[in-house]
Order: structure tokens, then sequence, then C-alpha cells
């Protein structure tokens, strides 16, 4: 039985005793007192509703064994309180590490053995640990995620000082101190088990069909973990701990050398052995070098032929697979039987993306590229190393027959494939900004190739779905919103800010000039880790690019937050003796900063905008540009502006920014249907 399926059967025999006992306990007749039917109760259990009742009884006792069992015996009782206890201890114990004081893992080798029957793993790594410090180092922290039990760890040259398992930190201290430049080998093995169930937290990594085990989980890192901090502002401030920084200052020197995915590695060289039952395949980052059965077993060995990126996942479920090329990169597919509907719009979308972001920025670095479904415990994708796993919710059963409505499956594939150049060739720095460069230039990317395969008409409904996702995300900011350069992980700012900045800049310098700027960032700044690239890095490279004269537009879109306010006040038009029309347009406009708490200032607007006349509405036209009469861009100022066009055809539609390139504060009153005048 599934987990709520007892909890369920508990309550309903329960209730179902309560209504035998209501029903015992019924006044019939003359109405007695409470304590006259509880005296008679004894007389009155019999019959078919004695039995009843004695077996919702006997059922509520056996089920409430069989949970007390699981959560209390099986596994440890665990509520919400004593996890924040325990991040709270975590924190005022080892929140002081330095990780700057730390090795770096350089090389990693993993055999992880995956028992879906029992949702387990079992994990045997080595590390190579490199003092890339300039000073020595003795003490070695070595910490664990929540869950994980260790059952062997051994530091060459090191003794174990301190065995905190409560908190699944330990300390190596070395025998002589580690110099810079000295290697040092760790090897350590993992048992995760998920016996029965729990109180609370039943969503694991590994299930029957279906397991997505990320490295963070199943392998230690070095230093500490700040993932495992208390993360609530306010619990924070119930219990006296300091506010956390989202992350570090740009300006932040420290960090410039500190890998913002993961601290304690730069670029690894990484191989995996992994297991799991004989009838499901099993997945990791790199090349499958060996496959074999061993004792009942089924066994893959993967290996990559250049550093990665410390980030990765081990993958296992009964796989159906397609394969294609893309001139001589293998793509795979490898979904759940019958869950293929859309296969081919993701091979699709790899292709098309693989084309245009090689033509664009750089070569791609693999000879191979693997998309795995997953289960709808989650619904994201995530691109690691040659492998995108990706939710069935978001892809494999999505509906997509109505050609009306956006292709996401085909847009998330390509932001992930993205991610192969902004991501796992170019790093970044662990500062604001850091995920301007990621995921800010995946958006961008994918967006390009979705504009290709659909056009602008499917464009701007993008774009406007993108724009008023971030107008509702800094209403709820919670601490206080930055320029996209400077962005603190903040997700309304890096994908949906990220979308409309990068394809305004476009729109405003040209596409050809944003691809040379991201090319000239590949080409300066992949795979350097000493310092990593930074946002301010990628500004400088723009703005030689697109020269001196887009220097404001610049600072608006990346420096400031700069908000527009444009509507079509009026919009009419008469016809002429030739059949065609004027139309005069009333365009009432504003531009305004916000800082970081949203207080708005008005300054001067003078800049080109579109302006554009339509024979549709544009919420009605999904393809072609029949529709268009006039588009172009017009000199807008601050305050009221009047042009006059004339167009061959009536026009019922006018607007300023119809396409929603611009940020505007209230875009649904950009389009006005244009009045007749006789």
């Amino acid at each position: 039985l599934g987990i709520t399926a007892w909890w369920t059967l508990y309550w309903g025999f329960f209730g179902v005793f309560l209504i035998v006992l209501t029903y015992m306990l019924w006044s019939r007749g003359a109405l007695e007192s409470i304590g006259t039917r509880l005296a008679s109760l004894p007389r009155q259990f019999k019959g078919g509703a004695a039995i009843a009742g004695s077996l919702a009884l006997l059922g509520f006792v056996a089920t409430g064994v069989w949970i007390y069992n699981n959560t209390h015996i099986r596994n440890t009782y665990f509520t919400s309180e004593m996890g924040r206890d325990r991040a709270e201890a975590y924190e005022r114990k080892w929140g002081d590490v330095d990780l700057a004081s730390q090795p770096k893992i350089t090389d990693v080798d993993v055999a992880l053995d995956i028992f879906p029957s029992t949702r387990g793993y079992d994990v045997s790594m080595e590390y190579s640990l490199e003092n890339k410090t300039s000073a020595p180092i003795s003490e070695i922290h070595i910490d664990y995620a929540w869950g994980a039990r260790v059952t062997s760890q051994k530091l060459e040259g090191a003794r174990l000082t301190t065995n905190d398992r409560a908190m699944n930190h330990f300390v190596f201290t070395t025998n002589t101190p580690m110099q810079p430049g000295d290697r040092l080998s760790f090897t350590a093995s993992i048992e995760n088990r998920n016996p029965g169930f729990r109180n609370a937290g039943n969503q694991t990594t590994t299930n029957y069909n279906g397991t997505f085990i990320p490295s963070g989980e199943s392998l230690p890192g070095i230093g500490i973990n700040p993932g495992k901090f208390l993360a609530s502002r306010q619990q924070r401030r119930e219990r006296g701990l300091p506010p956390q920084d989202r992350i570090p200052r740009l300006e932040d020197e420290s960090q410039w050398s500190v890998n913002a995915l993961r601290g304690d590695s730069d670029w690894v060289n990484f191989a995996a052995t992994v297991s799991t039952d004989p009838d499901q395949i099993a997945m990791a980052p790199g090349y499958l070098e060996r496959q074999w059965t061993e004792n009942g077993r089924r066994y893959f060995r993967y290996v990559m032929d250049a550093p990665i990126q410390n980030f990765y996942s081990f993958l296992s479920a009964r796989y159906e697979m397609a394969e294609d090329t893309w001139r001589d990169v293998n793509l795979q597919v490898l979904y759940h039987p019958g869950h293929g509907y859309n296969v081919d719009r993701m091979m699709q979308s790899m292709k098309d993306s693989f084309e245009y972001f090689t033509e664009a920025f750089s070569e791609y670095q693999y000879r191979q590229m693997r998309i795995l479904e997953f289960p709808a415990y989650a619904t994201f994708a995530q691109s690691f190393p040659n492998t995108v796993p990706y939710s069935e919710s978001i892809g494999f059963i999505a509906d997509l027959r109505d050609k009306r409505n956006l292709d996401y499956v085909y847009y998330v594939t390509s932001h992930e494939m993205a991610h192969q150049w902004w991501g796992h060739q170019l790093s970044a720095a662990n500062v604001q900004g850091v995920t301007m460069l990621i995921e800010s230039f995946a958006q961008y990317s994918a967006l390009m190739v979705m504009e290709q395969e659909y056009g602008e008409e499917h464009m701007r409904r993008f774009l406007k779905w993108e724009l008023d996702s971030y107008l509702r995300g800094r209403g709820v900011e919670a601490r206080a919103e930055l320029p996209l350069y400077r962005v603190e992980n903040q997700g309304y700012i890096h994908y949906r800010k990220g979308s409309l900045v990068m394809y305004a800049l476009k729109d405003y310098i040209g596409e050809d000039v944003v691809n040379r700027s991201l090319a000239r960032m590949l080409e300066e700044w992949a795979y350097k880790s000493d310092p990593y690239p930074r946002s301010v890095d990628y500004l400088t490279i723009l703005r030689e690019e697109a020269g001196p004269e887009h220097d404001q537009l610049i600072t608006d879109l990346f420096e400031k937050i700069m908000l527009w306010d444009m509507h079509v006040e009026t919009a009419t038009a008469t016809t002429n003796a030739d059949g065609s029309w004027d139309v005069t347009l009333i365009i009432e406009a504003r531009k305004l900063e916000a800082d970081d708490q949203g207080a708005e200032t008005e300054v001067s607007l003078d800049m080109m905008i579109d302006v554009g006349l339509f024979s549709q509405n544009l919420r009605d036209v999904y393809e072609g540009t029949d529709h268009i009469l006039s588009f172009g861009k017009q000199r807008i100022v601050s305050g009221t502006n009047e042009f006059t066009f004339t167009v061959s055809e009536q026009p019922l539609y006018a607007g300023i920014d119809p396409y929603n390139k611009l940020i505007d504060r209230n875009s649904d009153d950009n389009l006005r249907r244009v009045e007749i005048v006789e």
C-alpha cells in the first residue's frame, strides 16, 4: 500500500468506529442522559454493529501499530522543529569554517550501487584533493548530506580527530601539514536507506522505477555546506542567528576564485561505475566505456574524457531509448515506455540548438547528449555534463496538440542544451551576478532558437508571460530587488527579466552583435577558474562590441532597475479617396527608475521604441506577418507623443512596444483598438 493509504486507513478505521459508537449511543424514544446511555453501552454492543465496531477498532489499532513501527522503530521520528534545531546547531558549531583554507577536489571516481526495489543505494568513492592555497593545511573538513550514513572513510596521511555524526561532519588532521600543490587521496563508503516510511519527508531520490540521485546528496563535500544552514529569515531572527547573505557581493575579491556552482572544486576528472537491477539502465555523465552483468546486477562504467564541473547525477529506470545524430554527436532520449509523445520535439530542439549555438558561440564540447525522464515528483529539467534529467510532467507527457499554445517542451530542451555552454563551458565566480552569466544567457540562447522555429508572434506571447512573471515576482520580493548584473539567485530576475533584457538588447543592437559578445565571453573565459568570470567582465565585452552609442541602453537594462509606462491614449483613423487610411496616434510615455525597495523616480525618456498598426488583435495572431500594416521604431519622449501614419488597409489596432520588448509596468494597455472617424 502507498504511504498515504496507510494514514487514510488508520483514520478511516477510527471514523467507522466513531460512527458505530454514535449509532449505539443514539437516543431512541424518550431522551436519556449521556451517563445512562454510556452505562447501557455494553448491552447495546451486539449484532452487526458490534462486529463492525470491533473490526474497525482492531483495524485502527493494527494500522496504528504498523505506522508507529515505520515512523518510530524503522525510522527516526523527525519534526520540522527538530530540523530547524539541527540546522541551527550545525551552523553554530561549524559555520565559521573557512572554505578558502581547504583543499579542492580535482578527481572523482565513484562506484554507486542502486537498489530500486528497496529504495536505497551504496556508494564507494575516491577523491583526489589538492592544496591550491598559498599556505599549509593541517585540518580538512569533510561534510555529508543529512541522511547519509558513513560506514568508512580514510584520508591519506591523516587521522580522524573530530567525529560529529549528529551533524554528519568530520575533521581530519594531517600527520604533516599539506603544503601548497600537495595532493592527498580521500576514500569513503556511504549508505542511504529508506526502510518503510517516515512521519514526513517520504519523497526519496531512489525509486522503484525512476531514480534520480544528485551528487550533492550522495557524495561528501569539502569544508561546510551552507545549504544545511537555517534558511528562514524569521526563524533566524527568532533564534538569534545573524542575517544570511544570499550571495557575496560582486566586489568581494575573496570569492573571485571560488566556483559558484560548488566551492570545494574547480574542474574535475570524473568517472563512475553505476549498478542497478537487471531490468533497468543506469546513467551518469560521461561516455559508456563498458557494461556487464554480475551477481544478478547490471553494471555501467562511464568515463569523461575532459574535466567537468563537479556537478553530476545518477539515474536508473526501465527505459526505452530513441537515438539520432547531429553531425558527429550521438543524441539519445531515454523515456518511460508509453511516454514517447514529445520525443521527436526534444530531438528536433537538440539539433536546432546545437546548430545555432555552435554557429553563434563555440563548438559543442562533447560527443554525446542525453535526455532522461524521471517521475513527476519534481517539475524541472537540469543540465549536467552531456546529460539532462527531465521531469515527465513538463516534457514527456505534455499535451502539445493545440498549436496556439507555446511549445514549452521545445523551449525547455533548448534552454537545457544552452547550459552545456553557459554553465559547462563558462562557469562563474561566487558573487552577485553569477546567474546572469548562467541562466540569463541560457534564456537568451533558447529564445533565439525558439524565434527561428516559431517566429515573432510566438515570441510576443512568450515575452508577455515573462514580463508578467517578472512584475509579479518583484511585487513579492522579501529583501531587495537588484539590477540584473547583481542578481542574487533571484529567479524572477535571472530567468524572467533576463529573457526580456537579452531580447531587448538583441532588438536594439542586433543579434550578430550580441552573439559576438557572447562568443568573446567564451573565448576569453571558458574553463577559467582563477579567477572565474563575473557579470562585469561580460558588460566590458558587451560595451566594446556594441559601441558607445549604446552605453545608456546597457546601463538601463543591466545596471539599473528601469521600468517604462507607455500606452496608446487615442488612435483614430480616417479613410482617403484612394482607399488608404490616415491614422493619428497619441501616446503617453514615462520612464521610471526603481530602487531596491520598489520606490520609483521618473527620469527623462528619449529613445526609439516600436510603434505599430495592425489589421488584427495581436492576441489572436499565431503566425505570419499579413496583419502588420505599419511597424517600426519611433522616437518617444517623456509625456505626450503624436504620430500620423498612412496605410493601405483599414487599421483595427495600434500599439506602442506591442511585442513586449521593454519592461512596461502595465503592458495590457499598450495595444488599443483604432476608432474610425467619419
